[in-house]
Formats: C-alpha cells, sequence, structure tokens
C-alpha cells in the first residue's frame, strides 16, 4: 500500500470518490505534469507523495477552505514520479520536473474509490 495527499478542488467531494477531469483523455504525463490544471483536462489525478508537500502545494491555493485528503492504495497502481528514473522517462522538460520533484508527485489514473479516501487536514 501506498499513502498519498491531495488538495481536493472545490468541485471535488470525497464521499463519492475522485474521478480524473477526462478519463478518456489521451494527455501524456509530461502534458499534465507540465501544465496542470491550466492544460487540456487529463486521465490523471495529480497527488503528492507527503503530508507536508501538499501543505506545501495547498499554499498556493486561493480556494478556502483547503482541504487535503488522505489516500490509501496499491503502491502498483500509481505513476510515482518522486522516483528519479519514472521521473526523466515521463517527462522530457524541466519545468514539469521541477514541479514533479518540487510537490513529491504521484499521478493515479482515471478514478479514486470513495472507500480509500479520507480527510487528513482541513486550512483555513
Amino acid at each position: 500500500m501506498i499513502c498519498l495527499y491531495r488538495l481536493l478542488r472545490r468541485d471535488e467531494n470525497p464521499e463519492n470518490g475522485l474521478i480524473a477531469k477526462n478519463p478518456n483523455s489521451n494527455v501524456s504525463v509530461e502534458e499534465h505534469v507540465t501544465n496542470g490544471s491550466y492544460g487540456r483536462a487529463s486521465r490523471y489525478i495529480s497527488c503528492c507523495k507527503s503530508l507536508d508537500a501538499a501543505r506545501s502545494f495547498a499554499s498556493h491555493s486561493v480556494t478556502r477552505p483547503r482541504i487535503i485528503v488522505e489516500i490509501l492504495l496499491d503502491a502498483n497502481t500509481v505513476i510515482d514520479l518522486t522516483d528519479e528514473e519514472t521521473r526523466s522517462m515521463l517527462v522530457q522538460n524541466e519545468t514539469g520536473r521541477n514541479y514533479a520533484r518540487c510537490f513529491e508527485e504521484v499521478l493515479i489514473e482515471g478514478y479514486i474509490p470513495p472507500e480509500c479516501i479520507s480527510i487528513a487536514q482541513i486550512i483555513n
């Protein structure tokens, strides 16, 4: 099992699970990581490998309250960009690599069931 953290978007309700903006998207890992919410909707859900990284990411958010959830998943179901070899292979540009490194990014494809999610912290 792997424990991850995610800052929820305003339109996300963990009781319903979390779904990627476009589960059928062909956006690459590199494009998703580099452009984030400003790019095309992707099939990936971004998470952080540590609560500290999620808090750091949340510090840039204007959404209030900022809700960080804990996610428990099988480690084989994620794309772990904290692994330097994986990050270098999937993210060629330096901007994307820096984002992934800074926020300890781990990607989940498609959907996270509600039973895998719990509230970790609420920041007002």
